[in-house]
């Protein structure tokens, strides 16, 4: 997170531990945390005193860590009727009560693979940072960064293809099979060209420089043919 540049965090959904808040307060990250209402809800007495219980001990218990702006109530509910929408309500109302100088949240985004939590910014084994990493370090880090996205895409079926490259460099140079394709600067740190592939393997790189130093992103994408 501190390679990308990240200044905000929002945890899993379930109560953290004092440790974790406390590396958020030391690095100065926004925290959104919550509760571990997931999925659906019961309609009945037992069950709204189970959801209360948790939030009333993660705002107690949380209250006075400075990186905390955000208490969750909910995450990605299957239904939008009346009595989970009156769960999420009563929650609400309990986190004002609890600290109205904070506001609750709910979360919706779904992932792709049933079963799997596979959102966010790398895999769900934390090996591979996915693309829109880089497009958040390229924008948040200092660090000098250069990456051509897509790049796990190596077996093409289309000769023409836009290149994008993430980039906080003072600009970058795109060669194609040792070709330049020109050099770009942009102001969001996306970079794109339109370019033609050649039947069997291609070698796609970039290249800039900042501060007088030069750095380069290479791939290798194979067109069918």
């Amino acid at each position: 997170m501190d390679e990308m540049g990240v200044n905000a965090y929002r945890t899993a959904h379930y109560q953290q531990s004092q440790h974790v808040l406390g590396l958020a307060d030391r690095r100065g990250y926004v925290v959104w945390t919550e509760i571990p209402l997931v999925n659906q809800v019961t309609d009945s007495a037992g069950f709204r005193a189970n959801v209360a219980q948790p939030l009333c001990e993660l705002i107690r218990q949380n209250f006075n860590h400075p990186s905390v702006f955000f208490w969750g109530i909910g995450n990605e509910q299957a239904t939008d009727n009346a009595v989970t929408n009156g769960i999420l309500d009563a929650l609400a109302k309990q986190a004002d009560a609890e600290d109205s100088g904070r506001l609750s949240t709910y979360a919706t985004h779904k992932g792709d693979a049933d079963g799997r939590n596979d959102k966010g910014l790398v895999t769900y084994d934390r090996q591979v940072r996915k693309d829109a990493f880089y497009y958040y370090k390229a924008n948040w880090s200092p660090e000098p960064t250069v990456y051509l996205a897509s790049r796990r895409w190596t077996q093409r079926t289309a000769a023409a293809t836009t290149v994008k490259v993430y980039a906080n460099l003072d600009a970058v140079t795109l060669t194609v099979n040792g070709l330049a394709q020109g050099a770009k600067a942009a102001a969001d740190r996306v970079h794109t060209w339109p370019v033609t592939l050649r039947p069997g393997a291609n070698v796609v790189s970039v290249t800039g420089e900042k501060n007088g130093r030069s750095y380069t992103d290479t791939v290798t994408w194979t067109l069918a043919g």
